[in-house]
C-alpha cells in the first residue's frame, strides 16, 4: 500500500486532492494541516475537513505546524512514499501586510519537508506547490523556461526561495522534487 502525505489538507487544493485520492483503494492517506482545532463552524476549511472525514474515515489527520523543526522526526517516522506539499500562507495581499510571517512560514515549512526527505532511507516522491508569483512583473511572456524571475511580493519571494532550495537539495543530497507553479487557483 502506498502512503501519501498531503500538507495543507484543509485548503481548497488539498481538499480536492484528498477527495480524488480517496477513490483509490490501495492508498493510505495522511492529511496534515496546522490549525484544524482552531477552525470555526463558519470556515470553508472546517467544512472541507468534515466532508473528507465523511468520504473517507480512514484518513489519518495530523495537526502540526510545519515551520517548527519538531515536525521533521514525526513525519519521517510516518515513512510516506509520497509527499504532496500544498501548505502555505497564501495570498498576495496578506504578504504585503505580514511579509516576515509569510516568508518564515512558507520557506521554513518547505525546508522542513525537504529535511524529512533527506532523513528518510528511501526518500519519498516529493511534489510541492509553487506559484506564478515567482515571475513578478516581467515584459517577457510567462513561460516555464523564463530565466528572469523577479517576484514583487513576499509570497512570490517565498515560493522562489522554495524552488531554489529544492534545486539545492537535489544538487547536494539527490532529493528530487517537482514544483508546480499554479496560476490563479480558485474554487
Amino acid at each position: 500500500m502506498i502512503k501519501i502525505l498531503v500538507t495543507g489538507a484543509s485548503g481548497m487544493i488539498g481538499f480536492h486532492l484528498l477527495k480524488s485520492l480517496s477513490l483509490f483503494k490501495d492508498v493510505s492517506l495522511v492529511a496534515l494541516d496546522k490549525n484544524i482545532s482552531l477552525l470555526d463552524s463558519k470556515s470553508y476549511s472546517l467544512e472541507r475537513v468534515e466532508k473528507i472525514n465523511d468520504l473517507n474515515p480512514n484518513i489519518q489527520w495530523l495537526e502540526m505546524d510545519l515551520a517548527h523543526k519538531e515536525c521533521i522526526e514525526k513525519i519521517t517516522n510516518l515513512k510516506p512514499n509520497v509527499i504532496i506539499h500544498l501548505a502555505a500562507r497564501a495570498g498576495i495581499s496578506d504578504s504585503f501586510k505580514n511579509p516576515v510571517e509569510v516568508i518564515n512560514n512558507n520557506h521554513l515549512s518547505f525546508l522542513n519537508i525537504l529535511e524529512v526527505a533527506r532523513n528518510m532511507e528511501l526518500p519519498p516522491t516529493l511534489l510541492y506547490a509553487s506559484s506564478s508569483s515567482v515571475y513578478g512583473k516581467t515584459l517577457e511572456p510567462t513561460i516555464e523556461t523564463n530565466k528572469t524571475l523577479s517576484p514583487t511580493s513576499s509570497y512570490g519571494l517565498s515560493k522562489l526561495m522554495n524552488e531554489q532550495t529544492a534545486q539545492l537539495y537535489y544538487q547536494n543530497y539527490g532529493i528530487a522534487s517537482i514544483g508546480l507553479r499554479f496560476f490563479t487557483v480558485y474554487g
